[in-house]
Formats: C-alpha cells, structure tokens, sequence
C-alpha cells in the first residue's frame, strides 16, 4: 500500500492512524511504502507507540541529501515581522520570476491586490482554493507555460502548491510557517537544476501572521526558534525528523480525540465520529458564473434531470469550491439549494481570485 506525501497525515490522529496500519500490517500481511521529501518520525520511541521498524530504500540518503542540494535559505529582515508592501519591495529585487506562498486565502488575496497594482512583473497570479478546480487547473497551465516561456511573472499562492503541483521557479518566497511545509516549498525552487547557481528561498513573518490554527502555529514558531539561529540545518538530512518528533511531544497529542481508549472499550460510534483525516466539515457550492460551460450545466440540469448519476457529480466537482458553513449561513440569499441536492453560488466569482475571499476572511484555511 502506498502512501504519498505522507508528511500530510493529521499530528492530533496519528497514533490510532498508525496504530490501524501495524493491525493491517498483521493481519493482512501488508507492507506500506511511505513518499514523501520530508519523512516524519513514525517510528516507535521513549512514550510514542510508533511503528518498529522503517527501512529507507535509499542508500547514503544523507549524501544524496546534499548532493541534490538545489537552494539556499535566507531570511527577510531576520524573521522581524513586515508589511506586504516590505516583502513587496523584497521581491521586486529579485530580477526574476518569483512565488509567494502563505498560510491562509486572507494573506494570499490581499498580496495579489498589491501586486496586481505594479508593473514589475509581465504577469500576476492567484493560486488558492476560492477557486474552483477548472480555474485553478487553467491557471497552473499558464503559469508553466509562462515559466517555460522564460516571462517574469509573480504568483500569490496558499500551500496547496505544496503537494502535487510541480513548478520551477528561481525564487519562492514562504511565510513563516511549519517545516514540512517550509521544506516543501523549497521543493518549487529551481526543482529541475537549470540554474547557474542555487535558487533562492527567502522565509519571511507578516505583521498579521494569521495561521490556520493553534497547532500549526505552535509548529511554526517552534520551526522559528530551531532555524533562527542556525539557518544551514535546513540542509541536515536528520533535521526533519528531529523537528518532527519534538513537535510531537511538546505541542500535539497525537490522540487528541481518544479513539484508541475508544477502541479498547468496543466504543466504535466514538470511533466513527472522532476519527477525522479532514477535520472541519465543509460543503461544496456549484460555481455558476465561472464561465459558459459552468451556466450551461446548470441550466441542463434544472431542465432535463431530476436525479443525478456518478458522471453528474464528477462533472460538476470541477466548478465546485468547497466552503464552511458559516460562509453559507452568511451569503444565504446568493447559495442556493436546487431539488437534485446540490448547493449553487450565484454570488460573485472573479476570474482572478476566485469566490469572493472577502466572504472567507472567518476561515483561516491553508489550502
């Protein structure tokens, strides 16, 4: 069984997460293979019940670590927190096309209406999930085709860019944020090696360092404290790793919501309701106004179908955004339930940001 980008597993459900995995291992003679570019320490330890033995494929992975060293780490004004308007001055020196990640949709918008305003790039772009798989699909399209072409743009992203989509730029400049995703940042930094020299990775901390939650934000600060004074140790191979289980240990329960004394005492609604690998429930809305196609499938439906087959749904997926109840419960008069079960956005949708982020600032969603 493989598990990619392993690194995303939920901190606060791993124990019964690993725990399930060594049952199966047992009963069901099963191995797993875990990919990830940053490993994390599931392996058993003084007061963590991990996983007895993990064997790495990869011979030397420490000299083949630095052997494929393609970046080096700098930091802007020395973690002290800035303005967007300093990072923008920060990244209009860069002479190149660069790629801003940040923590939440808030923190991304604001910094493309900046952006948008200035001629130092051929071309802007926004990245997050206010915007539907169809948009966000079209617009990584371009921005490769505009990297390949060798235009100077700049992009305003969350850290869904972080697992998945694989581009190459020369700069990439990441919010303070936890190390797997600082490292995983880094891996959109000269990711082929066709620069002359290593890519840049410029970590910054917004004045309004606004995170996802209380655990990300610990992770992130505890990363801080560990690279401020010694930025080279994000080139230790073992960095990672250390970093992992002393986050761990000091900042999460890794059974948060107690499903393993749930399981021993045959509770298994508990079970059921606690286990979460997302943990906030949210609704998807159909995006009517994104284009012709996205009107059109609307208006098919309202006229010729009552119920809708699995190829509907995969269909609509690409022009659905997902969203928070209390987004729904806000703009009531602009979603609206149709008789075949799905939610439609009326409201406003721009072709450059997406469904109205201003709507979303109650979310501090990373993706």
């Amino acid at each position: 069984m493989i598990f990619d980008e392993v690194q995303t597993f939920p901190k606060e459900i791993l124990l019964p997460t690993i725990s399930m995995l060594k049952n199966v291992k047992e009963l069901m003679r099963t191995s797993f293979l875990f990919c990830t570019a940053t490993q994390p320490a599931f392996e058993k330890r003084e007061k963590f019940d991990g996983i007895e033995t993990i064997t790495p494929l990869i011979d030397n992975p420490s000299e083949i670590f630095e052997k494929i060293r393609r970046v080096e780490f700098h930091f802007i004004q020395d973690l002290q927190p800035i303005n967007l308007n300093n990072l923008l001055d920060t990244a209009s020196m860069t002479n190149g096309s660069v790629l801003t990640i940040f923590n939440t949709k808030k923190a991304a918008y604001e910094f493309f209406e900046v952006i948008k305003k200035t001629n130092y790039w051929e071309k802007a772009y926004h990245l997050s999930t206010a915007m539907c798989p169809a948009h966000r699909k079209l617009t990584i399209k371009q921005i490769r085709s505009d990297l390949k072409n060798g235009n100077k743009i700049i992009v305003s992203s969350t850290q869904l860019i972080e697992a998945g989509v694989d581009f190459d730029f020369p700069c990439v400049m990441r919010a303070l944020a936890p190390l797997e995703s600082i490292i995983q940042s880094a891996g959109r930094c000269n990711r082929e090696n066709k620069l002359p020299e290593y890519g840049k990775v410029y970590l910054f901390q917004l004045e309004d360092n606004g995170m996802p939650d209380k655990t990300y934000h610990a992770c992130a600060e505890h990363a801080k404290n560990l690279i401020q004074s010694d930025i080279s140790r994000l080139h230790n191979h073992n960095f990672f790793k250390e970093y992992y289980s002393q986050v761990v240990d000091l900042f999460v329960d890794p059974d948060k919501n107690k499903i393993m004394s749930a399981q021993e005492n045959f509770n298994f609604k508990t079970v059921n309701d606690a286990y979460r690998v997302i943990q906030r429930a949210t609704e998807g809305l159909f995006i009517y106004h994104y284009n012709e196609d996205s009107r059109d499938m609307i208006h098919s439906i309202k006229d010729t179908k009552e119920f809708l087959t699995r190829d509907d749904y995969r269909e609509l997926q690409q022009y659905t955004v997902q969203v928070y109840q209390n987004f729904i419960f806000q703009n009531s008069d602009s979603c609206i339930m149709l008789p075949q079960g799905i939610r439609v956005w009326y409201g406003n949708y721009d072709q450059n940001t997406g469904i109205s982020v201003k709507a979303l600032e109650v979310d501090k969603s990373i993706v």
